[in-house]
């Protein structure tokens, strides 16, 4: 009995290490994932900027003063637009966050769930049945 029961301990110690270690391994992936995916918004928006500053600049041309005016708009567009992505942006990260907690919250659960199942199952491949008992 007292064997049956180091046994179930130590199969369930051994399934409960290696349920971490894939929690572990999946989280490693979600962060790169995440990292990737920062790397790429950082470019377009980089790249979107760089669009919206040149598309304002090619707006200005013409006369000395008209010049100055048309070049100090097309500066107050290019930073209304900046400021606009960049709000956008800031949504889109918070959105990302919240969905990043929503899932790192279920995952929880289910992670949670496997290892009571895997505890369950280990302990009644041992001792068998809570009706035996």
């Amino acid at each position: 009995e007292e064997e049956k029961r180091k046994q179930a301990d130590e199969e369930r110690e051994r399934l409960e290490r290696e349920e971490q270690e894939r929690i572990e391994e999946q989280k490693e992936k979600e962060k790169e994932k995440m990292e990737k995916e920062k790397e790429k918004e950082k470019t377009e928006n980089k790249m979107e900027i760089e669009k919206v500053q040149k598309a304002a600049t090619s707006q200005v041309f013409g006369s000395d003063d008209e010049e100055e005016e048309k070049r100090k708009q097309a500066d107050e567009e290019r930073e209304r637009l900046e400021r606009e992505e960049q709000e956008r942006i800031e949504e889109q990260k918070e959105k990302e966050k919240e969905k990043m907690e929503k899932e790192k919250e279920k995952e929880k659960t289910e992670n949670k769930m496997e290892i009571e199942k895997v505890q369950k199952a280990a302990t009644s491949q041992v001792f068998g049945s809570d009706d035996e008992e």
